[in-house]
């Protein structure tokens, strides 16, 4: 089972309904709960063929049924609002690089690739989540990027 594939189990495992959608081009998907409807994924259809941007947006509005709670897209009234957003958005992302991308995944696959290219195809990711899961490290686990450094000086 690929990456997407389970992407859209685990959608089925906790009754999230995905739906593809016609949105404005910057708007790929939005994550909306309410005591009223399930728990619903709303997808761009413009990604619709494209499985590293489905895999990229769907793990990350994923990341906001695990990490967030409530709606926030209508409330952006006052600066803390946004301020709130960008932390919410921060929590979903780092949820869709970890889940995409386990630490010991990386650091096996950068011990066996020769390139950024190779790297990207090696872990099945979109080079997006590659430099989202590597500026989280930097943060979060710095010990991680040090080792993946040691590695590849010694190569």
């Amino acid at each position: 089972m690929d990456k997407l594939d389970k992407l859209y189990k685990l959608c089925a495992d906790e009754d999230i309904k995905i739906e593809w959608v016609s949105f404005d081009p910057c708007i790929l998907g939005v994550y909306i709960s309410d005591k009223d409807i399930p728990p619903t994924i709303a997808l761009n259809k413009s990604i619709f063929n494209d499985r590293l941007k489905t895999m990229e947006i769907l793990a990350e509005e994923l990341g906001h049924h695990f990490t967030t709670n409530g709606n926030f897209a209508n409330r952006l009234l006052h600066y803390s609002d946004r301020v709130r957003l960008s932390k919410e958005e921060q929590k979903a992302a780092r949820w869709a690089c970890n889940y995409l991308i386990s630490d010991d995944e990386l650091f096996d696959c950068v011990k066996k690739c020769t390139s950024e290219d190779e790297l990207i195809e090696m872990l099945d990711v979109s080079f997006g989540i590659l430099y989202d899961k590597l500026r989280f490290c930097n943060v979060e686990n710095r010990e991680l990027l040090y080792n993946i450094c040691n590695y590849l000086k010694s190569v």
